[in-house]
This record gives structure tokens, C-alpha cells and sequence, in this order.
């Protein structure tokens, strides 16, 4: 019981930690666009600041963490290709629609790593601690002995790439449907929305499968 209580209360501090990580993504962002809309730019100029402000964001956490890490690379990388192309382009809409390709990459990349290696949410949730202290070693070993631990996180992994797949297409109609500044400020939120209700669902069924495979393991 005191693991348990214990293990809940050391959740909450992650839990806040990633909930303001997200706030500060979009926040500053949209922090950055209404306050050039609001000195008089247009909304190209506005949106390519609240990108440059977006990927100074991602850089800042690369180097703050003083390690590779592949997602923030990626999301760097992605933000690059989209600055290029909106570049080329000169389209706000597409400044804004440029994210739909990255996370619909990311998808693609959640699928495959669901058959190539170890599937993507293992190696999130690894980073980010999320069973409550557990050891790296511990997490290899389960692993590698348990047949339910693996389904877990390959299901959590389809569920996560199903739902980034499904955010960059509703944000298409969204970016080329609405009024610019509206668009701008739905998709913004668009993300954060999505990731918290993915976090609240995963940490919910994720107790209930630990609960299931405790039972299992101690009847067996």
C-alpha cells in the first residue's frame, strides 16, 4: 500500500512536469504570433515567428538535456524541412499546415517500430521514467520474460500513432477552413489537446494492465 501511494505521489510532479513542458510548446508560440498580429504583421510574418520561436524551443531542450536524443532530433528536423518548404512557398496556410507532416511521419514511424526493435512508447516511457523508478535493467528484463509487458506497449504505440495520424489530418481542414488567426490558435492547441488525453488514457490503462499482470505473475 505505501508503494503503491507512493509510486502515485512521485507520478504527480511527471505528470505536471510534461503538462507544463506542452504549455510552454504551444504558449510561446502563440504568445509570439498575437504579439505580432497585435504590432501590425501580417499573418505569414507572424506564423514564421511563432515557428522560429517553436524550433529555438526544441533546440533549447536538445542542448539543456546535453545528449542526443532521437525524438527532439526529430522534431528539429522536422521543423527545418518545414521552414524550407515555407520558405519556397511563402503560404501561411502551409506554415501551419507544416506540422501535419511531421506527425504524420512520427505515426509511420510508431507503426514500424511496433515491428523493428522495441516499439516507440517503450523507449518514451523509459526516458521518461514512468514506472516509478524502475531501473533501466528492470525494464530490459521484463521485456525480454514477459509476454504481457511487450502486448502493452505495442498496443499503447498503435493507439498513440492512430491518434497522431488522425490530428494531422483534421488539422487540414482546420488550416484551410478557417480565418487565419482562428486556424492559428486551433491549430496551436491542437497538439497539447491530443497529448493530454493520450496521457491521461495511457496512464489509466496502463494501471489497469499493471494490476492485471501482478495478478497473473503472483498466480503463476
Amino acid at each position: 500500500m505505501t508503494t503503491t501511494t507512493t509510486a502515485q505521489q512521485s507520478s504527480v510532479p511527471r505528470i505536471f512536469t510534461i503538462l507544463w513542458g506542452l504549455f510552454l510548446d504551444v504558449g510561446l508560440g502563440l504568445i509570439a504570433y498575437f504579439g505580432m498580429r497585435l504590432a501590425g504583421f501580417e499573418a505569414y510574418y507572424a506564423l514564421l515567428t511563432a515557428a522560429v520561436v517553436a524550433g529555438l524551443r526544441l533546440v533549447y531542450g536538445l542542448l539543456r538535456a546535453r545528449r542526443f536524443e532521437g525524438f527532439a532530433a526529430f522534431m528539429c528536423l522536422g521543423f527545418l524541412i518545414g521552414m524550407g518548404l515555407a520558405f519556397v512557398t511563402g503560404s501561411d496556410r502551409f506554415l501551419l499546415l507544416k506540422d501535419s507532416f511531421t506527425t504524420a511521419i512520427l505515426a509511420l514511424v510508431m507503426f514500424a517500430s511496433c515491428f523493428i526493435g522495441k516499439p516507440f512508447m517503450f523507449h518514451a516511457s523509459k526516458r521518461f521514467n514512468a514506472a516509478g523508478g524502475m531501473e533501466g535493467a528492470e525494464w530490459e528484463r521484463k521485456w525480454r520474460e514477459f509476454a504481457g509487458f511487450r502486448r502493452l506497449f505495442r498496443f499503447v504505440t498503435v493507439v498513440w500513432g492512430l491518434a497522431f495520424l488522425a490530428e494531422s489530418l483534421v488539422r487540414i481542414p482546420i488550416v484551410y477552413g478557417l480565418q487565419i488567426d482562428l486556424a492559428a490558435t486551433l491549430a496551436g492547441l491542437l497538439m497539447p489537446a491530443m497529448l493530454i488525453g493520450l496521457l491521461a488514457w495511457t496512464l489509466r490503462y496502463a494501471r489497469r494492465q499493471e494490476k492485471r499482470l501482478k495478478a497473473a505473475a503472483d498466480a503463476s
